[in-house]
């Protein structure tokens, strides 16, 4: 009974701003709609229609995570559980791919399951603003100068 909860708990905090129903309603009339409007979809293994199933995922705010763990878990009894179970494991690849393909999902390299290392973050200076950023050429000789009276006076703890 706990476990629905949180399952319904995480659909309803998925589905907030898209759809607003009470949690009965949301366990038996959203819930196995949608799962059903997506196995439809999935068993059919044409592309367009893989598109529209993830499509519905995207529509209600849901990760392939919600599919598989909540929306499974609440219809396991259905008729389309047991349709989606039995369909080949190239069509539900095929969906997941899809999903994970239009997401850009982070994978985890395969050695280890470790997290592909992190690109090197350089900075960078907007192209409006470098010009901004460079030292005049008056500013450049002034620095070069060596006024030691106006470097000291900047440094006193008064302008610090």
């Amino acid at each position: 009974m706990k476990k629905t909860e949180r399952q319904l708990r995480e659909l309803a905090s998925a589905f907030s701003g898209k759809i607003s129903v009470p949690r009965n309603a949301l366990l038996n009339d959203v819930v196995p709609l949608l799962f059903a409007e997506i196995v439809i979809r999935v068993s059919s293994q044409s592309d367009q229609k893989l598109e529209e199933a993830v499509g519905l995922l995207d529509c209600f705010g849901m990760t392939m995570d919600h599919f598989r763990e909540n929306l499974m878990d609440l219809c396991a009894n259905s008729k389309y559980a047991r349709e989606y179970g039995e369909l080949p494991s190239s069509a539900k690849a095929s969906f997941t791919k899809l999903y994970n393909k239009t997401h850009d999902i982070e994978k985890a390299s395969k050695k280890g399951g470790r997290r592909a290392a992190e690109p090197e973050v350089k900075d960078k200076v907007d192209p409006e603003f470098a010009e901004e950023m460079k030292p005049a050429e008056g500013e450049e000789d002034q620095d070069a100068s060596g006024d030691d009276e106006a470097q000291a006076e900047d440094k006193s703890p008064e302008n610090v």
